[in-house]
C-alpha cells in the first residue's frame, strides 16, 4: 500500500486533482464493501436518485431496499482498514496541505458497479 508522493504532488499541482489506481488490495477494498452492506443507512439515494438527507431516510417504507447502496451515507465507521486507509492517506494530505492543517472531516463508500450507466458529480470540501 503506497503512494508515489511526488506523483501525488504533482498531478495535485498540475491538474487540480489526483487518481491513485491499485493501492489497496482488492481483498481489503471487497472486505469494506461487505462491511458497508451491514451499516444503516441515515442518508443517501434512493434507487432514483432523489436525494434523502439525515432524519428523511428512516421516512422511507423500506429503507434497506429503496437506499441505492452505491451512493448513502451512515455516520459512525468503525473498521480496522478504515484505520489503514487513514494511516496511507495522512502524509499524502500532510505533504498537500500541510502537517496537521486538515481535518477528517466525512467517510464515504463510493462504488462504482460494472454496468453502470451515470455518474454522480460531486464537490467534497477539502
Amino acid at each position: 500500500m503506497h503512494v508515489d508522493k511526488e506523483i501525488f504532488l504533482n498531478q495535485l499541482d498540475v491538474i487540480g486533482f489526483t487518481k491513485q489506481d491499485s493501492v489497496f488490495p482488492e481483498s481489503m477494498i471487497s472486505e469494506l464493501n461487505e462491511y458497508a452492506k451491514t451499516l444503516k443507512p441515515e442518508r443517501g439515494h434512493d434507487k432514483n436518485q432523489k436525494w434523502y438527507g439525515w432524519n428523511q431516510v428512516e421516512k422511507l417504507s423500506d429503507p434497506l431496499n429503496e437506499v441505492d447502496w452505491a451512493y448513502y451515507w451512515t455516520p459512525h465507521v468503525e473498521h480496522p482498514h478504515v484505520d489503514t486507509v487513514k494511516n496511507v492517506l495522512t502524509p499524502l494530505a500532510d505533504a498537500a496541505f500541510g502537517e496537521h492543517n486538515w481535518v477528517w472531516y466525512a467517510q464515504d463508500f463510493i462504488i462504482n458497479m460494472p454496468g453502470m450507466n451515470f455518474v454522480r458529480p460531486h464537490i467534497d470540501t477539502p
